[in-house]
């Protein structure tokens, strides 16, 4: 496969980051550069769905930013989600009023609630997203990947994995 690399990221590729790109297979050929351009954190596989990837991958970034950064989620949902929305994070009741009731309820007990979107893959009707949650400026933080599947540009369904930001490493590597 030959990818086209519009991302940017630390050198290393966390574990967590790797994992998510295998779900698509795109473990071969992934590397990263040190720009600051972090709007540009995608990854899209180069084929004949090179541009609904991308728009996939557009369609999600403006949904984290929407629900965990601009702390909207009923537009969020309103604007992003299909119907029916499936969740497969056991906590989270399937259907946009599932993850309304989650982000408000987070909101609520975590004002200062934010998500930082690390890397995008994109491929065809799926994107996975690895980011930094936080839940105040104090916060160690959580690793997130998610993986979201759209139909006709709506998020549809949605996977995740969260691991805390360890105090140590025994590898000394970068968690994100």
């Amino acid at each position: 496969m030959h990818y086209s690399k519009t991302f940017t990221a630390p050198k290393r590729i966390a574990v967590g980051a790797v994992a998510a790109m295998a779900l698509f297979g795109l473990v071969a050929g992934c590397s990263s550069d040190s720009s600051d351009n972090q709007s540009a954190n995608t990854t899209t596989v180069e084929s004949a769905n090179t541009s609904v990837a991308d728009q996939n991958a557009a369609t999600v970034r403006t949904f984290y930013d929407l629900a965990a950064n601009k702390h909207q989620p009923q537009q969020a949902a309103d604007t992003y989600l299909g119907d029916p929305y499936t969740q497969h994070n056991p906590m989270v009741a399937n259907g946009k009023a599932g993850f309304i009731a989650l982000f408000n309820q987070m909101l609520q007990e975590h004002p200062q609630f934010s998500n930082e979107i690390k890397y995008t893959v994109a491929q065809g009707d799926k994107v996975s997203v690895f980011s930094l949650m936080k839940t105040s400026a104090d916060d160690r933080g959580t690793v997130v990947a998610d993986l979201f599947r759209l139909q006709d540009g709506k998020i549809v369904e949605h996977w995740d994995v969260l691991q805390a930001v360890a105090e140590t490493s025994a590898n000394g590597n970068p968690q994100i």
